[in-house]
C-alpha cells in the first residue's frame, strides 16, 4: 500500500492568453485619429473588427456639434462592445471546458476524443472479457470500484468490445428500476433484469423511442406470472399500460405486496426471467453468434439514509452472498457491479461467481515511500489535456501537477478540482492563466466538501492509517467503511488485494 497522501488546498487558474490589440474603426470625417484599445484575446480578425466598427458607426449623432465629444462617445461604445464580445467569448470557452469535464461516464463512440487510456484502469476488466470469451457455459462475474474511478466508462467500453466481435449486449443502469435509498430483495432485482433487457432491446431497435414491442411483451409476461401465482397483487385500472419501473422505484406499498406474493415462487421467477431474456436473445443474436451479455451497473450506488444505511448495505450484500445461484442464468452472460467492501469482507462467500471480484482501482500517484509516480502523473496530465487546454487555464504545468497530487489519483476528484478552478476564475473575471491562489482555493473547497467527519469516522481513519493502509474490518465497521469509501476518504489502490490507502486531510 502506498503511504497516506495529503490534500492541499487551492484555486485553479484560467486562460493563459495575453492581450491582443486592435485598431479602432476608421472615424467619420473630421474625427480624431484612431487609437488602440485592448480587445478580446479570443475573437479577432477582419469580421469581428468590422462588426464592432459598424456598431460604432451606427450610433445616432449626439446633439452637440463638438466633434471631439462625438468621437469620445463612439470610442467609449466601441470599447464597451469589445469588452462585451470578450465576455461572450470567454463564457463560451469556459462553458465548453466545463461540458468536456463531465463527471458522467464517457460514451465510447460519442466521447472517443475525450477518453484517455489508463493502464491500471483498462487492464482491470481484461479478465472479464477473457472469462466470457473462453467459457464453455454462461458466466456470472462481479466488478467493483470506488465511485468516480471510471468503472462505468470502462463497462461501456467493454460493451463496445463485445459488440465488435458479434455479441449482443444489454447495459442496464439498475437505478432506473430500484430505489437507491431502500433495501433491495432478489425478487425486484430479477424483475428489474427482465424489464431492463426489454427496455434496452426497444431502444436498440428504435433509438428515437417509438418501439415498445419488448416492453409490451414484458408486461404480458409479468401479468401472466402474477396471475398464475395469486390474484392479490393490485396494479390498478391501467393494468395493460402500468409503469412497473416507477412502481418498483417509488411505491413501497406495491413493493411490499410484490414481495409477499412472490416470496414462495422465487425459483420459478428465476426460471421465468431466464426464459424471457432467452426469447430476447433469440430475437437479437444472429444464428451462430457468440451470445448475449447483460451488464448490470449501479448496484454499488445504493445508499440508505442515516437511519437505514446499514440495512441497505446488508441487503445488497445478501443478494450476492446468499442468492448467487439466482444471479446466474443459462440464457446469457451476466456482469454485475458490487460495493467495494464486498471484495474485502466476503471474498470466500462469492464462490458461485466466475473468478474473483474484479477491481477498477484508484490510480496511485505515490509509491509506498511517498515518492511521486511520474508515469501515472503523466497519464493524468494527458487525461486533462484531452478535455481542455490546461496551458491556457493554468499556465504553469506545476499547477496541474499540484491538482493531480491533491486528487490522490481519483479521476472524479481531479475533474471536480479543475471545474472548480474554472468556476472561480470565471466568477471573479480573473485574467488567464488563473492565479495560483485560485488553484489553492479550488483544492481547499473540494477537500472541505469531502471532509465532514464525525469523531467515530476520524477514529476509524486513524485505525486505517496505523495499519499502513490495510484493514480487516469487523461486521459492525462495514457500513462506516462503505460510507468513507463513498466519500473518497478511503481510496482503494491496486497494489494489494486487501489494502486501502488513506487520503489524510
Amino acid at each position: 500500500m502506498g503511504s497516506a497522501m495529503e490534500f492541499s488546498f487551492g484555486w485553479p487558474p484560467l486562460l493563459a492568453i495575453g492581450p491582443i490589440w486592435l485598431a479602432t474603426p476608421p472615424p467619420n470625417e473630421g474625427m480624431p485619429a484612431p487609437r488602440t484599445v485592448q480587445a478580446s484575446p479570443l475573437r479577432t480578425g477582419r469580421g469581428f473588427r468590422r462588426e464592432l466598427s459598424l456598431a460604432g458607426r451606427g450610433l445616432p449623432a449626439p446633439p452637440s456639434t463638438d466633434h471631439r465629444c462625438a468621437a469620445r462617445l463612439r470610442r467609449f461604445c466601441w470599447v464597451e462592445a469589445a469588452r462585451e464580445g470578450a465576455d461572450i467569448e470567454r463564457r463560451a470557452l469556459m462553458r465548453g471546458w466545463v461540458a468536456k469535464l463531465t463527471l458522467e461516464p464517457l460514451d465510447p463512440v460519442r466521447d472517443a476524443k475525450l477518453y484517455q487510456p489508463l493502464r491500471a484502469v483498462e487492464s482491470a476488466l481484461e479478465p472479464v472479457f477473457s472469462e466470457v470469451e473462453l467459457a464453455v457455459d454462461r458466466t456470472a462475474q462481479l466488478v467493483t470500484g470506488p465511485r468516480g474511478s471510471g468503472k462505468s466508462t470502462e463497462l461501456l467500453r467493454l460493451k463496445k468490445r463485445f459488440e465488435e466481435i458479434g455479441y449482443q449486449v444489454a447495459y442496464i443502469d439498475l437505478l432506473a428500476y430500484v430505489n437507491r435509498s431502500t433495501s433491495v430483495d432478489i425478487i425486484e432485482i430479477l424483475i428489474a433484469l427482465a424489464l431492463g433487457v426489454a427496455d434496452v432491446s426497444d431502444r436498440a431497435e428504435a433509438p428515437s423511442g417509438e418501439s415498445t414491442q419488448w416492453r409490451a411483451r414484458f408486461q404480458d409476461w409479468f401479468n401472466r406470472l402474477v396471475d398464475s401465482t395469486s390474484a392479490s397483487l393490485q396494479i390498478g385500472p391501467a393494468r395493460a399500460g402500468f409503469d412497473l419501473a416507477s412502481l418498483l422505484r417509488e411505491s413501497p406499498d406495491f413493493l411490499t405486496r410484490l414481495r409477499q406474493q412472490l416470496a414462495f415462487h422465487i425459483p420459478r421467477l428465476h426460471a421465468e426471467v431466464d426464459e424471457f431474456i432467452r426469447s430476447v436473445a433469440d430475437d437479437r443474436v444472429v444464428p451462430g453468434g457468440p451470445g448475449f451479455v447483460v451488464i448490470v451497473d449501479s448496484l454499488e450506488k445504493l445508499r440508505g439514509t442515516t437511519s437505514n444505511n446499514a440495512d441497505v448495505q446488508a441487503s445488497v450484500e445478501r443478494l450476492f452472498v446468499h442468492h448467487g445461484a439466482l444471479l446466474r442464468f443459462d440464457a446469457f452472460h451476466a456482469i454485475y457491479t458490487v460495493p467495494v467492501h464486498l471484495k474485502f469482507t466476503n471474498p470466500g462467500a462469492l464462490g458461485l461467481f466466475n473468478g474473483s471480484v474484479r477491481m477498477v482501482p484508484i490510480l496511485k500517484v505515490h509509491d509506498q515511500n511517498g515518492a511521486d509516480l511520474e508515469e501515472t502523473i503523466a497519464e493524468l496530465v494527458e487525461l486533462v489535456g484531452r478535455r481542455i487546454k490546461s496551458e491556457l487555464l493554468l499556465g504553469d504545468p506545476e499547477l496541474l501537477r499540484k491538482i493531480i497530487l491533491a486528487s490522490g489519483g481519483h479521476i472524479r476528484d481531479l475533474l471536480r478540482i479543475v471545474r472548480e478552478v474554472i468556476n472561480l476564475a470565471f466568477g471573479r473575471r480573473s485574467s488567464l492563466p488563473a492565479e495560483p491562489s485560485i488553484v489553492d482555493q479550488a483544492i481547499a473547497q473540494i477537500a472541505r466538501d469531502l471532509s465532514q467527519l464525525s469523531a467515530e469516522d476520524a477514529d476509524f481513519l486513524r485505525l486505517v492509517a496505523r495499519s499502513r493502509g490495510t484493514l480487516k474490518p469487523s461486521e459492525e465497521q462495514i457500513p462506516r467503511l462503505a460510507r468513507l469509501l463513498d466519500q473518497h476518504l478511503l481510496l482503494v489502490h491496486s497494489n494489494t488485494d486487501s489494502g486501502f490507502a488513506l487520503l489524510a486531510r
